[in-house]
Parts: C-alpha cells; sequence; structure tokens
C-alpha cells in the first residue's frame, strides 16, 4: 500500500495518506480521543463520551498554558476496535481533551486493534500533532469500515474525504462490493454526503453505558 498525497485547498499544508506501523499507536489514541471528546460532545452526554473514550482530561488550548507546562501528546489509553461508533471530526481548534492515565487502558490494546484492521494514516508535514498524524481509517475485512477520525483544527482539509475514498479503494481491492461502517450522529451527514444510507439504529454498551449510531452501507460501484 504506497503513500499517496492528499489534494488540498491551494497552500494549504501537505498531507499524505501512508500505512499505520506500531509508532503510530500513540498518535492515533490521541486523534481518537480528541474527535470523539471535542466534537462528539454536541451529540452525546458528558456520561456516554466518557465511556466512549475511557475516561478523558480537558486540556485548554496552547495559549492559555503556562509556558513551563508539560506537553500531552504523549498521553497513553485505548479502547477495543469494531466496538465504538465512527466519527469524523469537522470542528475548529480550541481546548481539547486527552486520556486521563488514572484511567487509561492498555497502548498495547489499541494498537493490536489497529493491525488487526487494515489501517492507514494521514499525515501532515508541518502539524503539531505528535508524529504528524492527523487522522486514521480502518477496513476490517473485505468492506467494514472500523473507524474514521480526523483531529479538531484539521477538519475540512478533505482530509476524512481522502481517508475513505482510500479504504473503498481497499475493500474494492479485496473483491468488496460494498461498504458498511457503525456511525455516529456526529458522523451521519459526512457519510450520507458520500453516498451511504441507513440500515438501521443501534445502540451499543460500553463501559455499562448506552450509546447510539446506526448501520450504514453503500455500494463500492458508488465511490468517486
Amino acid at each position: 500500500m504506497p503513500d499517496r498525497a492528499v489534494s488540498g485547498a491551494p497552500g494549504s499544508p501537505h498531507v499524505r495518506l501512508r500505512p499505520y506501523t506500531g509508532e503510530d499507536a500513540r498518535a492515533t489514541l490521541g486523534v481518537f480521543v480528541a474527535a470523539v471528546t471535542g466534537t462528539a460532545a454536541a451529540d452525546y452526554t458528558p456520561e456516554q463520551v466518557a465511556a466512549w473514550v475511557g475516561g478523558a482530561t480537558r486540556v485548554p488550548p496552547a495559549g492559555d498554558r503556562d509556558s513551563g507546562g508539560t506537553g500531552v501528546g504523549g498521553a497513553s489509553a485505548g479502547v477495543s476496535a469494531g466496538v465504538s461508533p465512527g466519527h469524523v471530526d469537522e470542528g475548529g481548534p480550541g481546548a481539547r481533551m486527552v486520556p486521563d492515565p488514572s484511567l487509561a487502558r492498555d497502548l498495547g490494546e489499541w494498537d493490536r486493534a489497529r493491525r488487526s484492521a487494515l489501517t492507514v494514516v494521514a499525515v501532515m508535514e508541518d502539524s503539531t500533532q505528535e508524529g504528524g498524524v492527523v487522522g486514521f481509517g480502518g477496513l476490517i475485512g473485505t468492506g467494514h469500515i472500523d473507524m474514521l477520525f480526523v483531529a479538531p483544527g484539521h477538519g475540512r482539509r478533505g482530509i476524512a474525504t481522502a481517508l475513505l475514498h482510500r479504504l473503498t479503494e481497499l475493500a474494492s481491492s479485496r473483491g468488496a462490493v460494498g461498504l458498511t461502517a457503525d456511525v455516529s450522529l456526529t458522523a451521519r451527514a459526512f457519510f450520507e454526503a458520500n453516498g451511504f444510507r441507513v440500515l438501521a439504529e443501534q445502540h451499543p454498551v460500553r463501559n455499562g453505558v448506552q450509546l447510539v449510531n446506526h448501520r450504514m452501507a453503500r455500494t463500492v460501484s458508488g465511490a468517486e
């Protein structure tokens, strides 16, 4: 799976897609937690968000921190693959959430889950994100999208769309005739704009808390 450049607006930083490696575990986890806690709160209760990510702590924007403060990009946590509602962040910069170490799960578990899927990461050369990773997505089996996330502040640059298109190509190469995804309330409009339709409303339970998402699908031949 070769690297691929992402076309963005003129003057925007260069973004490329590449295969996931074990060195991306911490960075992709950070993107996941920041996207869920930074955007999905508009559609899910604080209890649901906390259950989804496994606990998080709010961190103010960089300009509001003391100059002697320590970085937060290295915090560690994890979730199991395939049980969280899919989510795409298209929000702006600002206060963000990071995993609370006291509630964190094993980073190795997260890494194994990403490796068990065919995971693609989006990397921006000039990003302040850890490792330059600003988004990622995964494919399970021939055509199920496991996760699709973009870091807050990096939305509306075509990153999520590029990731989805790349996953569609990979699914097609595996012989898939259709795609499925378990999509959060927050991400439903994005998936609908990309040809997915709702098959059913679902109520997965995470850490004893009931969430809401939608099983959505589309044909691979509908990819642009």
